[in-house]
């Protein structure tokens, strides 16, 4: 796992597969083997750990421009194989062998690393997903009714850590504090104590802030490493915790993957929703976290509103909100911070796919946008690259079965937060 030149990469590609061929990539870093498989005609998977690699790689792909090399049949699959230079392939036997066919194939040489470009045409990146291990499914719910008393089978039936998943939770939150999505702590577990009857929410614990003397009492829940976080998981956490501490206020949720419509708060209980580092999965990285290993979970400000004909919508990011124990009130992420924002214009509340994809900030140095928008001036509208960093989508069709509209959006750090807008919330456009 080293930082590689791009040229010693590309080598190695041109080298060892043929156009077509699928490249894996384990450590992905900043996307280069991607990028250069992409360039080059073949298909790729690229992996990582961190969500800052996953944001950065995502952006570099969707914002870079790539040669059209002409293959041999003419068409647009890489797999047929490109039109490349040849040379001899010249030995002493053929040198002397006056019958020998040199435009046979086994009597050339094909410079694989100089292809035949139509230098009149650039395309972009094939279309590519972003997977989780576990994207949206969970371990059923099997606990019984909140008022009951103990459930059947252990906490791992119910979706939640046990054992060595949990200690490294634990242990981490002693040692890492929790950040919002702009990296700047709001918590930090001085104390723990686990509750015997504890199912749901297995803790409590006691919180400090940055500049502040009062201490925060909070329950904790942990999530397991492949579940998701159900809505319902945590109004039945809140019933619990409220059980064994009939004030408590504070929640805190630790999970890897939420779903969208899980509450920040039930009733008179803040909930506190912390995704995880994936290093914590990992027992060699888990030993030492930085100040990424918890981040507060926020939501897109965004409104959804119809078109003046009705037949549309559009959307507008106003922001991200993240609540703040310190004050008790939501903090607003400023649009500086948000790196690339998307929606899923037809959302089927399973899978989230970027069907629009806008970058707000470009791209932090620009040149990588900026050389996209000059490659492809003479096919683009004159308005593509401000409608591209825009926090106002452009128009689509409303989609149909009732379904919602959700929105994902991406800081710098590599937080991301999502939000599912129902039709019951959509706004009429002179609203």
């Amino acid at each position: 796992m080293v930082q590689t030149s791009d040229a010693i990469v590309e080598r190695c590609v041109l080298m060892t597969t043929d156009p077509g061929d699928l490249v894996l990539d384990p450590t992905c870093g900043s996307g280069v083997t991607a990028d250069v498989a992409e360039e080059w005609g073949r298909r790729w998977i690229t992996i990582d750990v961190s969500r800052v690699a996953v944001a950065v790689a995502r952006q570099h792909l969707a914002t870079s421009a790539y040669s059209w090399h002409r293959t041999l049949d003419g068409g647009n699959d890489p797999a047929a194989g490109f039109v490349c230079r040849t040379m001899p392939k010249v030995s002493a036997g053929r040198l002397a062998d006056p019958g020998t066919d040199w435009e046979h194939p086994d009597n050339v040489i094909r410079l694989v690393d100089q292809t035949d470009k139509d230098a009149g045409r650039v395309r972009l990146c094939s279309p590519f997903t972003v997977e989780s291990h576990s994207p949206y499914s969970y371990l059923p719910f099997s606990a019984p009714a909140a008022d009951s008393g103990a459930g059947p089978g252990p906490p791992s039936d119910l979706g939640l850590a046990a054992g060595d998943a949990e200690r490294a939770v634990i242990e981490a939150l002693h040692r890492s504090p929790i950040c919002d999505s702009g990296g700047r702590t709001l918590l930090a577990v001085v104390d723990h104590e686990r509750w015997p009857e504890g199912r749901l929410a297995t803790h409590g614990v006691t919180c400090v802030q940055p500049g502040r003397d009062a201490e925060i009492a909070a329950a904790l829940m942990i999530a397991a490493p492949d579940a998701t976080v159900t809505a319902e998981l945590v109004k039945r956490a809140v019933i619990e915790a409220r059980r064994n501490v009939p004030d408590c206020r504070n929640l805190i949720v630790v999970g890897f993957a939420f779903d969208p419509d899980v509450p920040a708060a039930v009733n008179v209980c803040n909930v506190h929703r912390v995704v995880g580092s994936k290093d914590l999965q990992i027992p060699e990285l888990s030993k030492s976290p930085d100040a990424g290993t918890f981040t507060l979970l926020g939501e897109p400000d965004c409104e959804v509103r119809r078109t003046s004909d009705g037949t549309g919508l559009v959307v507008r990011l106003n922001g991200c909100d993240t609540y703040d124990p310190s004050t008790g009130i939501v903090r607003e992420t400023r649009t500086d911070d948000i790196d690339c924002w998307m929606i899923d214009t037809d959302h089927d509340s399973l899978s989230f796919i970027a069907r629009l994809t806008f970058f707000p900030n470009g791209v932090r140095n620009r040149s990588g946008l900026k050389a996209a928008m000059r490659s492809l001036a003479r096919d683009l509208d004159p308005d593509a690259e401000a409608n591209l960093t825009s926090l106002l989508s452009q128009p689509f069709d409303v989609p149909g079965n009732n379904r919602p509209v959700a929105v994902k959006a991406i800081t710098r750090t590599g937080a991301e937060m999502n939000a599912v807008i129902h039709p019951d919330a959509w706004r009429p456009a002179d609203e």
